[in-house]
């Protein structure tokens, strides 16, 4: 799948899903940055979206930006990202 060719492969997982509720700025700003280089970003992101992923990075945006997204898809339709 997909995931196999994600730059977070193998990587501590504690980096997508930090221990606090309270997002660490540092910690997320690393995720990001490694998101940005993936060649699987739009996979990872639109995987989140359509399956309501609620904590974590995925697809190089956190948990608010991508209910942002979510919250603009007013036909609750899958999300397609080109």
């Amino acid at each position: 799948g997909w995931w196999e060719k994600a730059k977070c492969a193998g990587k501590p997982t504690r980096m997508w899903y930090p221990n606090s509720t309270v997002y660490d700025y540092v910690v997320i700003k690393d995720a990001v940055a490694i998101c940005c280089e993936c060649p699987v970003k739009l996979e990872c992101l639109e995987y989140a979206l359509n399956n309501d992923e609620r904590i974590g990075v995925w697809g190089g945006k956190t948990p608010a930006e991508r209910r942002r997204l979510s919250e603009s898809n007013t036909n609750h339709q899958t999300i397609v990202l080109d």
